[in-house]
């Protein structure tokens, strides 16, 4: 008799958990309650929007397939970066623009340690970006959710990046990679 109750009781508890559960709320049991993370729509991943992003790589056309900025805020540290990757492969090409802030204004690009705007352009095929010594970042337009703006730089061995333009969205990481 006393197994029947037992098996009784285990079969009403899983009866009650599954039915709370039904309705996307969930308990993992160290009482942090939220979504079910067993519900299909938690696994759909969001969709990351992008922009448009090009410039003159030593003369060539360089037009990106993904672009667009991503916002950092950690205590009171900004970081601002702008990307435009043309082929996302193992090895990915692209260009990588950073400032200390979105807002509109010219951006400086030169060697010194202590201007922390950059500019560093990877070729396909390689792992190694080479950095500017010498460029700017120009930022026509800014939003919350977008930047427009034009670049150009020169590295080493004869780096030459014109003609460089953006129009992309702006990426907050709390937005797309948590819960």
């Amino acid at each position: 008799m006393k197994k029947i109750f037992l098996g009784l009781g285990f079969a009403l508890m899983a009866s009650v958990s599954l039915v709370s559960c039904s309705k996307g709320e969930y308990n993992s049991g160290d009482l942090q309650k939220g979504k079910n993370p067993f519900n299909e729509e938690n696994y759909k991943p969001k969709v990351i929007p992008t922009g448009t992003f090009s410039a003159k790589v030593n003369g060539s056309s360089y037009t990106a397939s993904i672009s667009n900025a991503y916002l950092t805020e950690v205590a009171s540290i900004k970081s601002f970066s702008i990307v435009g990757y043309k082929t996302i492969t193992t090895a990915p090409d692209g260009i990588f623009l950073s400032t200390t802030s979105k807002d509109k204004g010219i951006y400086t690009i030169d060697k010194t340690a202590a201007n922390p705007n950059n500019a560093i352009y990877t070729a396909v095929g390689t792992t190694t970006g080479v950095a500017a010594e010498t460029g700017t970042i120009e930022i026509t337009e800014s939003t919350d959710t977008r930047v427009k703006g034009k670049f150009s730089f020169k590295g080493p061995g004869g780096l030459d990046i014109t003609e460089g333009v953006f129009d992309v969205p702006v990426i907050k990481y709390s937005d797309y990679y948590s819960k």
